[in-house]
């Protein structure tokens, strides 16, 4: 879309640029234009990002249909408790699910998964993480060849974010590479 033909972001472009070097008129024009615009302007990916990175998620429990709290991973793991967070169910202890933050944000990992979930998932990124180790494709390649298998964007090929089931699926897939190259894994 665009403004006389020209598209919208090289004109609110041009007009800051503007703005700024020819005085107080412009500077003014530039501030009523900026609103006028500004529905039309794609936000800026890093602007996006960075809301996104802290702002808490909005989840839910898979298990028992509570809302999860951003808390300190302490909360779960006691004394043994790194200075990370987690989304924990508002049920814990008596609904076990939980799942970590990604380093600096505020971003889960995956989805909330109980204990043996979270066991499966650790054991499945165990095997899949060997692939690329030992050499067998690039971390980026196994990546890709797990959308492959699964038929999934990019976006959703987080072990994190699988079921059980797919945890399955993926760890047969790993044992079948892994058995085919000659590299023995205890998993």
């Amino acid at each position: 879309m665009g403004f006389g033909g020209f598209p919208l972001q090289l004109l609110a472009n041009d007009l800051k640029t503007n703005a700024q070097t020819m005085g107080k008129v412009p500077v003014f024009l530039y501030n009523i234009l900026k609103d006028i615009l500004n529905p039309y302007i794609k936000p800026r990916r890093e602007d996006a990002a960075m809301k996104q990175k802290n702002t808490p998620a909005k989840m839910k429990c898979p298990y028992c249909g509570r809302s999860a709290v951003l808390r300190k991973a302490s909360y779960v793991y006691k004394e043994k408790a790194l200075d990370e967070y987690l989304y924990v169910c508002a049920g814990y202890p008596e609904c076990d699910a939980y799942v970590g933050v990604h380093a600096g944000t505020m971003r889960p990992k995956g989805t909330l998964a109980n204990g043996d979930l979270r066991h499966k998932r650790i054991e499945t990124h165990r095997l899949f993480d060997a692939i690329w180790k030992y050499g067998i494709l690039s971390r980026k390649d196994a990546y890709r060849w797990m959308q492959d298998i699964f038929c999934l964007p990019s976006s959703q090929a987080h072990i994190g974010q699988f079921s059980d089931y797919r945890c399955d699926r993926l760890k047969d897939e790993c044992r079948r590479v892994l058995q085919n190259n000659h590299v023995k894994i205890a998993c």
